[in-house]
């Protein structure tokens, strides 16, 4: 080699040492930094969540470029599902049949205790929580609080309002006359809010309003338990009664589910996706999985 190609491969060599020594010197730094990024990326639950959230927004999207008109201001005050827990900053939109009775009738009854509060019934305490006015309910909302609510897939739900005869007149009418009579609520309701039909059916998206709300926690009945404890300890509050109650879910219930649909006509399985499309597509339910 010349002298000129020597040197410029000493000063090469040269170079990358001191880059070395400068990149190691912050190794440990680094490493750290990328470790805690990768441990709060890889925690599946948040991943779930995040992915729920996306799902949402992105449905939304494309609601409301359609004929969607669904919103918080079409709600009157006395049909709120909302209740606000201000000890613990925690708002709850209630579904029915979509695990509900576990915290109504376990965690929210607990919380009126620690306040020195009884009541008699499961609608007395939502009513006590419940926001009274909508400047109310939107004054919460600024206030950022942990917001939740529970979805399921809808034809679990209806299923299991069947089994618990959860309305009265369900009872002594076969499965198939039941979905008619609910079809037919949905049907005469004047708009897609349904404020006719029996919230035990109704279609939830019209009662939590999930294009108008941004809730911190999407959970399902599928994930029940984990999310539950999640919300918990966001809000800082202790497991007291872990046990859930009056449960109708997991693998029963998929096989309930499949074989009181198995007989039912194809014209009200089409007409039931119809009432609860927004519902499937917010929560990416699978159609076809009860068909």
């Amino acid at each position: 080699y010349k002298y000129g190609d020597r040197k410029n491969i000493i000063f090469l060599l040269l170079f990358l040492f001191l880059f070395f020594i400068s990149n190691n010197m912050d190794l440990e730094n680094i490493s750290n930094i990328q470790t805690s990024n990768i441990s709060a990326q890889a925690d599946p639950w948040v991943q779930e969540q995040e992915w729920r959230k996306f799902q949402v927004e992105k449905t939304c999207k494309q609601f409301k470029s359609e004929s969607y008109s669904r919103n918080l201001s079409n709600v009157p005050e006395e049909r709120f599902t909302f209740q606000y827990y201000e000890k613990y900053n925690l708002l709850y939109c209630e579904i029915l049949k979509a695990g509900s009775t576990t915290w109504m009738k376990g965690t929210f009854p607990g919380i009126a205790r620690e306040m020195g509060l009884k009541f008699k019934t499961r609608n007395d305490l939502a009513s006590y929580f419940r926001p009274k006015s909508m400047d109310e309910l939107k004054n919460i909302l600024k206030n950022d609080p942990v917001s939740f609510a529970i979805v399921r897939h809808p034809f679990e739900r209806l299923v299991s309002a069947f089994l618990e005869k959860s309305v009265p007149w369900m009872r002594g009418k076969s499965f198939e006359n039941c979905l008619k009579k609910i079809l037919a609520e949905g049907e005469a309701s004047p708009d897609e809010m349904y404020f006719g039909m029996n919230n035990h059916y109704r279609p939830y998206d019209a009662v939590c309003l999930f294009c108008d709300i941004d809730y911190k926690v999407i959970s399902k009945t599928e994930t029940f338990a984990e999310d539950r404890s999640r919300i918990l300890e966001m809000v800082g509050r202790p497991e007291v009664d872990p046990v859930r109650k009056n449960v109708h879910g997991g693998d029963l219930i998929e096989d309930l589910t499949k074989s009181h649909f198995k007989n039912i006509s194809n014209d009200v399985k089409t007409a039931l996706l119809d009432l609860y499309k927004y519902e499937f597509a917010l929560f990416d339910y699978d159609k076809d999985m009860y068909l």
